[in-house]
């Protein structure tokens, strides 16, 4: 089957949700954030993270014609609560993997060759500022990895990969 890879953070958990519900206003900072020593910021909550609308059934539906494989930066001492917040909430998955980095992710794309790619693209959610990450766009670009700018539109994917995924299986 052709690979649909994902992100998770604000694709399929809402990152972005927790940290504004953990601001501290007079701190200026998300309260369950730290830094542990390497300059990364670090979150507590990941296992309270709620989900995107519509994120498990459209993962559940596109399985059937894709296998999804989740790709996100964290911290690979994240990996454990990571799995079991997607098995928990019911997500069909073949493969988990954690970098570092937004670039790391390019090497890793490039050797999955998936499908599609789909990410929000965004940094700055730490400061609660939000903003699309034009250069690893660019980047995905260059590497020829075909990818969908997530906008909060599990609905309008579903119905675009499942078309296709019917029409490459003779349903369609």
């Amino acid at each position: 089957m052709d690979i649909i890879a994902c992100d998770i953070d604000n694709t399929v958990a809402d990152q972005l949700g927790s940290f504004i519900s953990h601001f501290d206003y007079t701190t200026g900072k998300v309260s369950t954030l730290y830094d542990n020593g390497d300059g990364k910021l670090v979150d507590l909550k990941i296992p309270e993270y709620k989900l995107i609308l519509w994120a498990v059934w459209a993962n559940n539906r596109l399985s059937r014609y894709f296998d999804f494989i989740f790709i996100t930066a964290r911290q690979q001492n994240f990996f454990n609560r990571t799995k079991t917040w997607l098995e928990k909430h019911g997500f069909i998955f073949k493969n988990l993997i954690l970098t570092n980095n937004y670039d790391a992710k390019i090497p890793i794309l490039k050797e999955l060759s998936p499908f599609i790619y789909i990410d929000d693209a965004q940094k700055g959610q730490h400061e609660l500022m939000p903003v699309i990450c034009y250069d690893f766009l660019e980047k995905l670009d260059n590497a020829g990895i075909n990818y969908e700018l997530f906008k909060n539109n599990w609905s309008e994917l579903e119905q675009k990969y499942m078309k296709i995924g019917e029409s490459r299986n003779g349903l369609g």
